[in-house]
C-alpha cells in the first residue's frame, strides 16, 4: 500500500511533516548493483526525480551510500537529519 499525491496519512510522533509523491519514469539504465540488480531502479529513479536523498533500509543500496551526488541514507538517519536544526 502506497501513499499516492491526493491522500494524506496520519502523523506520528516520528514522522516527517510532508510526503511528497513524484511519479517519474527512468531514462537513463543503472547497471551498478549486481548482487541484486532489481535494487537498480531505484537510482533510476532519484536521477529521475532530481532525489535530494534517497532512503532505503536495503543492504545492497545503503552499501553504497551516495550515487550521482545523491546520499543514500537509512529511515532513521533521515528523521535525525530532518529534525537536526540544519534540515534534511
Amino acid at each position: 500500500m502506497g501513499v499516492g499525491p491526493d491522500q494524506s496519512i496520519t502523523k506520528g510522533p516520528n514522522q516527517v511533516d510532508t510526503i511528497r509523491v513524484l511519479l517519474v519514469e527512468p531514462s537513463i539504465r543503472v547497471a551498478l548493483i549486481h548482487e541484486d540488480p532489481q535494487d537498480n531502479m531505484f537510482l533510476e529513479c532519484a536521477i529521475a526525480a532530481h532525489a535530494g536523498f534517497i532512503i532505503s533500509g536495503d543492504r545492497h543500496l545503503r552499501k553504497i551510500t551516495a550515487f550521482r551526488g545523491i546520499p543514500i541514507v537509512s529511515p532513521r538517519e533521515y528523521l535525525r537529519l530532518a529534525q537536526s536544526p540544519h534540515g534534511g
